[in-house]
Order: structure tokens, then C-alpha cells, then sequence
């Protein structure tokens, strides 16, 4: 009876040292899966990102186009309908701003002549 009792408890201790390297094998496969489920999502939302960006890009250069059709075709209109354009209003800016100049001018001549 005795001997079998040592066996039981050399089997039990056995058994226990078995159980340990299981659980030990089941944390570290257990951190290589979430490591490498990490690493997946980081890759995924890098990719995601890149994708975004490239959205965007191409989102912003495609109202650019839109919006510079729209603005030509409304000035065309503004012209067929004999209205001044905001690039004509800025010409007209420019010249009045010239003219005023050279009254300035004119006028600085005209009290260093009198």
C-alpha cells in the first residue's frame, strides 16, 4: 500500500509539473497571438490611414477642377450678360489705384511749379 501511495503522489507531482508547462506554453502562445494580432491591426490601420490620405487628395483636387469649371462658366455668364467679373473688378482696382498715382504726381508738380 505504501508503494502505491508514492506512486499516486509521484504521479499527482507529476501530473502538476505537466499542468505548469501546459499553462506556461498557453500564456506564451497567448503573447505571441496578441503580439501578432497587434501587429496585424497596426499594419491595417496604417494602410487605412494611407487610404484616407489618398481620399482626401483626391477629393480636394477633384472640387479644385469642379470649382474652377463652375467659376468659368459663371463668368461667362456675367460677361454674356455684361457684368464685371471679379477678375475684371480687380483690373479695374488696379488701374484706379494707377490713376490716383499719378494725379498725386501730377498734382506734386503742379505745387512745385506755382
Amino acid at each position: 500500500m505504501y508503494q502505491f501511495g508514492m506512486a499516486s503522489l509521484g504521479a499527482c507531482v507529476a501530473a502538476q509539473r505537466e499542468t505548469q508547462w501546459i499553462m506556461q506554453t498557453l500564456v506564451e502562445q497567448g503573447q505571441h497571438l496578441k503580439a501578432a494580432l497587434l501587429d496585424n491591426l497596426a499594419q491595417r490601420a496604417i494602410i487605412a490611414g494611407n487610404w484616407a490620405e489618398a481620399l482626401d487628395h483626391t477629393t480636394l483636387t477633384w472640387w479644385g477642377q469642379v470649382e474652377q469649371i463652375s467659376r468659368l462658366q459663371f463668368e461667362r455668364f456675367l460677361h454674356q450678360c455684361g457684368l464685371a467679373t471679379q477678375d475684371d473688378l480687380r483690373a479695374l482696382v488696379q488701374k484706379l489705384d494707377d490713376v490716383n498715382l499719378r494725379v498725386a504726381d501730377l498734382s506734386e508738380d503742379l505745387e512745385k511749379t506755382a
